[in-house]
């Protein structure tokens, strides 16, 4: 497969409405950590299909690399949440000389398709992705000619058995794959990326521009329409100088060793310097791709982070398919009276059931304090609001989860609210009748404000920090009143009656 808002659009409401579905390709390596159980890791909601790699041909032309016993384990989970599972030959380093032998003429093709289809019967499989690649379709080792009989055959066998047949092919290597053999496949990932790495000087390796010029080529040059045509992206990087590691370097993992990379495309500068796709445009491509083609195809899906976190490729992608369906125009949150106080108002509401407020300590692991109901379902300005009255010491982390009535959900972007230099202030007596009285602690300075139930100042005063109660004495009307104390970078907020 490889070579080694929130102001929300309302046309990207549906899918590109030219296909009837919208392909998440995720490749899901046989090499990842704690492989075939990891499958559980992978959000599954958000894919369409799961692409084993690799299993590559011995000799006799039956696949290994990959037991019944791994696809089983993985074909049963992606199965449960209606996703299709393929498996896919060739990758980097696949055996050249094996598949050389086994795809010469037409006696050993018709052998190792009947081996294939075996794999793909006793696994219960939907499909297999050829992801035979330059090193091995090289004109040489293997031919276009031999290439376009070998896909043509395996072509005819899986759609005979109503199954199907992808291929990850990149452009570099385009003029070994007919026009004929192109037109075989169901779909054809384009490997857009890898345009540099470990073995060249730093760039970077996966630009937009090169996903937009490898769909043009391919679907006009070798006349392979938009709707077979699905645009891969890389969850990985690549690093040079002090950062290059003579590989890939996982998307979660770069991020994780550098806070903040994730709204960025790059670490460092040359010739320090780590190359890859971040959140903003990830989503470029990702809008591209629902704009032109019929998919994302992701190198590979265990690289990135969970869905749940708010850095998440897979989840950026998902937000561009399947955007919220709440136009969310903002989110904010205050400090007050020792608790968090959170503001959001949407434009317009489809579908919406309600909010969960979500809290975090560290941005990433997230539980929910509470609910708040819809309030309709139109496009008139709503407001929301929601307290925290036992926020976490320290920094407090929020977001919404907002649920559609079919019980899919979306989520806002984070607030950070700190509550580690909260400062505490006492005000009696409450109700009060000429004086009130305010403690505070020694050397600070604070302003006091008293606004009406209009927002509009009726006094001011500004204690001195030798004092440790201030006494305020506002000639006010009978009523109730507001009054903010501002101090260092914070604001609390008392609810106060005069008689």
């Amino acid at each position: 497969m490889k070579k080694i808002l929130l102001l929300l659009v309302s046309a990207l409401l549906v899918t590109n409405p030219l296909f009837a579905q919208f392909r998440v390709v995720g490749y899901f390596a046989n090499w990842s950590t704690g492989f075939p159980n990891n499958i559980t890791s992978v959000d599954l909601n958000k894919v369409t299909h799961i692409n084993i790699a690799f299993a590559n041909p011995n000799g006799t032309g039956t696949l290994t690399g990959v037991t019944n016993a791994q696809a089983t384990t993985i074909v049963n989970a992606c199965h449960a949440k209606g996703v299709k599972v393929f498996i896919s030959m060739g990758g980097a380093g696949a055996p050249g000389a094996t598949y050389a032998g086994l795809v010469n003429n037409t006696t050993n093709i018709n052998n190792f398709v009947t081996k294939i289809m075996a794999f793909v019967t006793t696994n219960n499989l939907d499909g297999v992705d050829v992801d035979i690649e330059g090193d091995v379709l090289d004109g040489t080792t293997v031919t276009a000619t031999q290439y376009q009989n070998f896909v043509t055959a395996l072509g005819t066998a899986l759609h005979a058995q109503s199954k199907q047949m992808s291929a990850a092919l990149a452009t570099w290597f385009a003029t070994n794959v007919t026009n004929t053999a192109a037109a075989q496949f169901d779909w054809i990932g384009l490997m857009s990326y890898d345009q540099c790495g470990p073995w060249s000087g730093p760039c970077q390796h996966s630009p937009l521009s090169l996903a937009q010029s490898d769909f043009t080529y391919w679907n006009t040059t070798k006349a392979v329409p938009a709707s077979k045509l699905v645009v891969g992206v890389p969850f990985y990087g690549y690093g040079w100088g002090i950062y290059d590691v003579g590989d890939e370097i996982g998307y979660c993992d770069i991020i994780s060793a550098h806070p903040g990379a994730e709204n960025a495309n790059q670490v460092g500068a040359a010739p320090d310097v780590i190359y890859y796709n971040g959140l903003a445009l990830m989503q470029q491509k990702a809008t591209y791709a629902l704009a032109n083609a019929s998919g994302i195809m992701i190198w590979q899906i265990t690289e990135d982070c969970a869905s749940t976190d708010t850095r998440s490729l897979l989840r950026k992608i998902d937000g561009v398919i399947h955007p919220l369906p709440v136009t969310l125009l903002d989110f904010t949150g205050n400090l007050i009276c020792n608790t968090t106080v959170l503001n959001w108002n949407t434009a317009s509401e489809i579908n919406n059931d309600h909010f969960n407020v979500e809290r975090s300590a560290d941005g990433i692991l997230f539980n929910s304090i509470g609910s708040v109901k819809k309030n309709g379902t139109d496009s008139q300005i709503k407001h929301y609001s929601f307290t925290d009255i036992n926020p976490l010491s320290g920094t407090n982390y929020y977001r919404l989860a907002q649920y559609d009535v079919d019980g899919s959900v979306s989520y806002s972007h984070n607030i950070k609210i700190d509550h580690t230099n909260n400062i505490m202030f006492t005000v009696y007596p409450n109700p009060f009748e000429s004086e009130i009285k305010i403690s505070k602690p020694l050397n600070l300075i604070a302003s006091c404000v008293i606004r009406d139930l209009q927002g509009d100042i009726q006094y001011q005063y500004i204690s001195s920090g030798e004092e440790t109660v201030a006494r305020i004495q506002p000639s006010l009307s009978p009523g109730i009143y507001f009054l903010s104390i501002y101090s260092q970078d914070n604001v609390n907020v008392f609810k106060i009656a005069k008689e």
